[in-house]
């Protein structure tokens, strides 16, 4: 015979796991594309009701799912994103495209592969503290081919 206290326990056991079923399914998807593009090629590189993230919109990948059926993926990676792996990352910032620190160039806001724009990373090494943390940023050519950050 069941106790009403095994009965309270289950319910609140099935009581959580509906909870974080639906925290899980109500967080902002992401991904990084499996697929390279050019800096040029950024912004129509997301599958469809995604865009291409703005490092604001990433910033806090703990409040974000990362979307594993879409995403690029290493062996490691279980269900959240690729470490080390960089990909083209919205700035924010007005079209520009010279070579600065990471953060200001964008390939012209993402239409041109001449000059430079902005990519990051999840570290492969913690412990690195940034003004971007956990992400690390860089600098790279427009005509680089890349992966691309995309978000819901």
């Amino acid at each position: 015979m069941t106790s009403n206290r095994q009965r309270c326990a289950v319910g609140l056991a099935i009581l959580l796991f509906a909870a974080d079923t639906a925290v899980a399914a109500s967080k902002k998807k992401y991904y990084l594309t499996t697929t390279t593009h050019t800096g040029a090629q950024a912004l129509n590189a997301c599958d469809k009701k995604f865009h291409m993230a703005s490092l604001f919109e990433i910033l806090d990948v703990t409040s974000l799912t990362y979307d594993t059926a879409r995403g690029f993926s290493d062996e490691d990676s279980g269900s959240g994103p690729p470490s080390g792996e960089w990909g083209w990352i919205r700035t924010g910032h007005f079209a520009y495209n010279g070579f600065d620190i990471p953060s200001l160039p964008n390939c012209l806001a993402w239409t041109t592969t001449d000059g430079h724009g902005t990519q990051v990373s999840l570290p492969v090494v913690w412990g690195a503290a940034s003004s971007t943390s956990p992400w690390t940023a860089q600098s790279i050519a427009c005509l680089t081919e890349s992966r691309v950050w995309c978000v819901k």
